[in-house]
């Protein structure tokens, strides 16, 4: 801007000229026009951002739910060619129709993927289009404010526009672009996932280490994203049971506590600390181990997770202050994430350690072993965006804990981890839908005999889960019981008699088979009708054997569920 020409007046004072103020205050004009009219232009294109990115999520679902029915397709035809009894021309058309399955799963798989990463970029066009417009509105009323106008924009008015915390977690969640976005966004972004080594090697974060602590480099990330658009479940808490079973997956949340009238609602976990003592125990080949002392790491974890990360009303208002804010927040995030890693290995050991006390812990430990199980450790937030309301995971080979659940002060900790591997050791054990009783039977009692269980259990299992088309359901059967099992080892109770046994694993089916109907009836995507679940219940082996008797389904669910509870709480 050019200087001010000023004039003497007769009394000696400076005086402005006339057309010098004038043409000053048209270009301050001009320039606060300017700056609401970028403003506006802005503002619309952040409108049209968030309608873009409306688009973008239904797109991204609808290839999520074309890729789910994909998979079933394939199930179902990979079912088909294997059926017995085919003639060959029946046995060529089943693997033609499975070749066809396969290919249009390739193609949803592509088409979701793609779907996903419109998905991300619509999430990031949308947080930048909003950041700069918010930017741009605060610049037109710092205009109007310098040519002592009225700001065009009010407080409501910015916040209307701005980034939401939701459209922030989206554009950094999955991004390649993270270190770009926070300097073009100016803020924090959301704590990064802690994919957390399990084996206390004092190995680098981030790496995923298998079941008896041997590294392994594979990244666990594929696996999560090899089971995009599944859902998990968790068979104790009715919150749950909206979500239907998936093959791939199944999930524990801490043991509930059950009365007559609900299915079952998970205790609440202590507060943070944990026992830090030096403890030995057998390893798998008979040499001792030992959990070394607590590191200084997991006493840094417990106090940063109790301090809870700085709070902007801490910080004074204005830049410098958000600076100062973004700057101890990011730190506070990297130090966490820095003691997590070195806890969650010290965590893991003691939870391990306790688990090789028992027999049934060791032939688990030993099964998974032989398997190739690999554990990771998440940050309980990024945990919870991708499994809610779970307490673990199983994909696979893969186990995905948050790390309060292998926390020792989580008193329930030693059945999430018993309850995941009791999954991995069950495996395809019971067999294939199509076999028949005597197969199934001859299959899971040498299975239970190879990894060390008793033989009579695997039969009983056979038997009691026979007609059932719910692998999961079946699963939990044999991870209630075994848990059960192992409880009372850690007690030193001896073992049960055949009867009581045979009840035990009656009492399991039935409550099972109770909850996987429930979530059926109570599912959010094509639920099952009243009449459609009584029926189920009614064609079951269990609902052969207890009728319901005109009681209100859920209530004759609830009374089972606390018998079960009643019954499997006897020592």
């Amino acid at each position: 801007m050019g200087s001010v020409n000023a004039v003497i007046g007769a009394g000696g004072a400076p005086k402005v000229d006339p057309a010098e103020a004038q043409r000053r205050a048209e270009e301050a004009r001009q320039k606060a026009e300017a700056a609401r009219l970028a403003a506006e232009a802005r503002r619309k294109a952040a409108t049209e951002a968030r309608d873009n990115l409306t688009q973008a999520k239904h797109d991204a679902d609808a290839a999520r739910r074309q890729k789910t029915a994909a998979e079933k397709a394939v199930t179902n035809a990979r079912k088909a060619a294997d059926r017995p009894g085919q003639t060959p021309a029946e046995a060529k058309k089943s693997k033609e129709a499975l070749a066809d399955a396969e290919k249009k799963l390739k193609e949803a798989s592509d088409a979701s993927r793609a779907a996903a990463q419109k998905l991300q970029d619509a999430e990031e066009k949308a947080a930048l289009a909003a950041k700069s417009a918010e930017e741009a509105m605060h610049k037109a009323n710092a205009a109007a404010v310098a040519e002592s106008k009225t700001p065009p924009y009010s407080q409501k008015d910015i916040d209307r526009v701005k980034p939401t915390k939701n459209e922030l977690d989206s554009a950094f969640e999955g991004t390649s672009r993270r270190t770009k976005l926070e300097k073009l966004l100016g803020l924090t972004p959301p704590p990064p996932q802690e994919v957390i080594q399990s084996t206390g090697t004092g190995e680098a974060p981030g790496t995923p280490f298998d079941a008896v602590g041997t590294k392994d480099a594979q990244d666990a990330k594929a696996t999560a994203m090899a089971t995009e658009g599944h859902e998990t479940y968790d068979a104790f808490v009715p919150e749950a049971r909206s979500r239907p079973p998936v093959q791939q997956a199944a999930a524990i949340a801490p043991r509930p506590v059950t009365d007559a009238k609900g299915l079952g609602r998970p205790n609440n976990q202590k507060p943070t600390d944990a026992r830090g003592v030096s403890r030995k125990t057998e390893t798998l080949s008979g040499a001792k181990s030992s959990v070394p002392p607590r590191p200084p790491a997991v006493t840094e974890y417990y106090k940063l997770k109790n301090q809870g990360p700085p709070q902007r009303s801490d910080f004074p208002e204005g830049g410098l202050g958000t600076k100062d804010y973004n700057d101890s927040t990011r730190e506070y995030h990297q130090t966490l994430n820095a003691a997590s890693s070195k806890a969650s290995s010290y965590f893991l050991q003691q939870t391990k350690d306790d688990l090789l006390k028992t027999p049934i812990g060791r032939a688990l430990q030993k099964e998974a072993e032989r398997v190739g199980v690999k554990l990771h450790v998440l940050s309980d937030s990024e945990y919870q965006k991708r499994y809610p309301d779970t307490g673990a995971v199983t994909l696979n080979k893969d186990i995905y804990f948050p790390i309060s659940s292998v926390d020792p002060a989580n008193e329930d900790g030693i059945d999430i981890y018993t309850h995941e591997l009791a999954h991995v050791a069950l495996g395809e054990a019971v067999g294939k839908e199509g076999d028949s009783l005597d197969s199934r039977i001859g299959r899971t009692r040498e299975h239970f005999q190879r990894i060390g269980l008793n033989p009579a259990d695997g039969e009983r299992l056979a038997r009691e889960t026979f007609e059932w088309n719910d692998s999961i359901s079946r699963s939990h059967v044999f991870t209630s019981t075994v848990g059960r099992d192992l409880d009372r080892e850690r007690k030193g109770l001896p073992r049960e008699s055949d009867a009581i046994r045979n009840k035990l694993y009656k009492l399991t089916a039935e409550r099972e088979l109770g909850l996987s109907i429930s979530r059926q009836l109570d599912a959010t995507e094509k639920p099952i009708t009243q009449r459609d679940a009584e029926a189920l219940w009614a064609a079951s082996p269990q609902g052969r054997a207890r009728p319901l008797k005109g009681q209100e389904l859920l209530d004759f669910f609830a009374e089972i569920q606390s018998e079960w509870y009643v019954e499997s709480q006897l020592v």
